[in-house]
């Protein structure tokens, strides 16, 4: 799908209304759910970057801290490129600029990526509370 088809014009009026006609609150329903989703992304990204800054580098530098390097592995299998796509998402997102054709092909456009980076993280959970 291109932003601004009319397959996916069509889909999200299906969902929210018809915002380029006459429905305000359709339209500012759409508004503050896409600024809730930016929002959060932002917080998540933040999250991540605990992670990421404040025990993996730390662990790493400090020779594990009595982790072995398979363990870190393990329990921290790819939260560092999950990052990374998230704070390209979230730039993204902000470039749409609040556009929901735009976010919903970025989304659309994003479903295999987030499959394989979310599969294999789940996929490593059962083992990363092993260790």
């Amino acid at each position: 799908l291109k932003s601004g088809s009319s397959g996916a014009e069509n889909s999200l009026d299906k969902v929210f209304g018809n915002i380029n006609g006459d429905s305000d609150k359709a339209l500012r329903h759409v508004t503050f759910l896409i600024q809730e989703l930016t929002d959060t992304e932002f917080t998540y990204i933040n999250a991540l970057s605990d992670i990421v800054d404040g025990y993996i580098s730390r662990l790493r530098a400090d020779g594990g801290s009595g982790f072995d390097p398979e363990t870190l592995s393990i329990a921290f299998i790819n939260i560092e490129e999950i990052l990374s796509f998230h704070r390209v998402l979230h730039t993204e997102l902000l470039a749409s600029e609040g556009n929901p054709h735009k976010v919903a092909e970025l989304f659309l456009s994003n479903i295999p990526t987030f499959t394989k980076l979310y599969v294999q993280f789940c996929s490593a959970f059962p083992a990363s509370l092993s260790k």
